[in-house]
């Protein structure tokens, strides 16, 4: 929370934030106070530098950043779903926003547990039918396919909002 006030260019701003982040008991709440709290003290300024505070500390810490290394490098992990990271062994899993607070990234399967849970499912009949869906990878690859899903309807309507348009 001091890194994200840190970021605002007015301190008597910092400062009320430091006090009105100690009621947010979660992520979104402390983000839905920051965001208020600029918008309200953006209004009182005749400066514009609370005005794009908000978007400014979002790209600071939510948009995706490569550097040359990642771009040249074949040994980094790129964020795709299930790819494995070279050192840890962890699966990089997708996961449902909504339980972003109860996400451990530290939990997420290892490629080394998921071979013995991919070995003990074959020895069964329903597990062999089920495959990964009866490893820790299950609740990944459930988030994955809800994307998908939704991918996939929205495509369709896209498809049949051009053809009805073409004729």
């Amino acid at each position: 929370m001091e890194k994200v006030a840190a970021l605002v260019p007015l301190a008597s701003v910092r400062q009320q934030l430091a006090v009105d982040f100690l009621r947010g008991e979660s992520s979104p709440r402390r983000w839905h106070i920051l965001q208020t709290r600029l918008r309200m003290e953006a209004g009182k300024q005749a400066s514009s530098k609370l005005a794009r505070c908000a978007d400014e500390i979002m790209l600071q810490y939510c948009y995706p950043r490569l550097d040359i290394n990642v771009s040249k490098g074949l040994n980094h992990l790129l964020k795709a779903p299930f790819c494995v990271h070279p050192k840890t062994g962890r699966v990089c899993v997708p996961f449902d926003v909504a339980a972003l607070d109860s996400f451990d990234p530290f939990e997420v399967p290892r490629v080394d547990r998921l071979a013995d849970e991919l070995n003990m499912a074959r020895s069964t009949d329903a597990g062999a039918k089920k495959g990964v869906k009866m490893t820790s990878l299950q609740t990944g690859v459930a988030v994955f396919e809800r994307f998908l899903d939704k991918l996939d309807e929205s495509s369709k309507q896209l498809r049949q909002q051009v053809e009805s348009k073409e004729f």
